[in-house]
C-alpha cells in the first residue's frame, strides 16, 4: 500500500527554485506556494502533460518531467491536495 502524498514531502521538491519557480512566477503561478499550486493544479497538470510549446518545464531547462513525476502530481490532486 502506498502512503498518501503530501505537498511538502512529494510535490514541492519536484519544483526547482531556479528555473521552475522563477519561470512560472512570471506566468502568475507560484510553485513554492501550497495554496497557489493547489488552486492552479489543473493548469499545472495540463502544462506538465503538454508536449508542445506550453510544456513545463521546457526542454531548455531539463524538461519534460518523467511520466512517474507527472503521475505523482496527478495522484496528489486526486487525493485532495494533501499539505
Amino acid at each position: 500500500m502506498n502512503r498518501p502524498t503530501s505537498f511538502r514531502l512529494h510535490i514541492r521538491p519536484l519544483f526547482r527554485d531556479d528555473p521552475d519557480v522563477e519561470h512560472m512566477k512570471g506566468l502568475g503561478i507560484d510553485l513554492s506556494s501550497y495554496d497557489d499550486v493547489r488552486q492552479k493544479s489543473a493548469n499545472i497538470l495540463a502544462r506538465l502533460k503538454a508536449r508542445d510549446r506550453k510544456m513545463m518545464p521546457p526542454a531548455s531547462t531539463d524538461g519534460p518531467w518523467p511520466d512517474e513525476w507527472i503521475a505523482l502530481f496527478e495522484r496528489w490532486i486526486n487525493e485532495g491536495h494533501p499539505q
